[in-house]
Parts: structure tokens; sequence; C-alpha cells
């Protein structure tokens, strides 16, 4: 599924407050979770009003285990 033009500023807008509140991770490392975790739940979806939100709770887990590490 293609994002809409406001997923798209969603998922940017988040990309860039993980990469402010995950400063100690990489931002390659952020942008690719983002990218990937997006990708994967816009491959399955019927709609994408919750993409945005959803990425976020599953990047944010991610991001925490990397951190803490």
């Amino acid at each position: 599924m293609q994002p809409s033009s406001s997923t798209i500023r969603k998922l940017q807008h988040l990309q860039g407050v993980l990469e402010i509140e995950f400063s100690q991770v990489p931002q390659h490392v952020v942008d690719g979770h983002v990218a990937t975790v997006a990708e994967r739940l816009l491959e399955h979806a019927r709609f994408d009003d919750f993409v945005p939100l959803l990425t976020d709770r599953y990047v944010r887990a991610e991001l925490a285990a990397v951190s803490s590490a």
C-alpha cells in the first residue's frame, strides 16, 4: 500500500522525535528501524491511519533495547 501524504509526514515527524529522544543511538539506526517497521506494516495494511502509531510503539521498544544494551 502506498502511504498517504499525511502518514508520510507523521512518519517523518516520528523519525525526528526518535532521533532526539534516542540521541545515543546512531541516526542511521533510528532511520532504518522506522523505515523497516513502517514498510512491514504498510505491506499488510488496508488503510494507513494507525501505521505511525504502531511504528512508534515497535521502534521505541527496539531502540530502548538497543540503548540499554
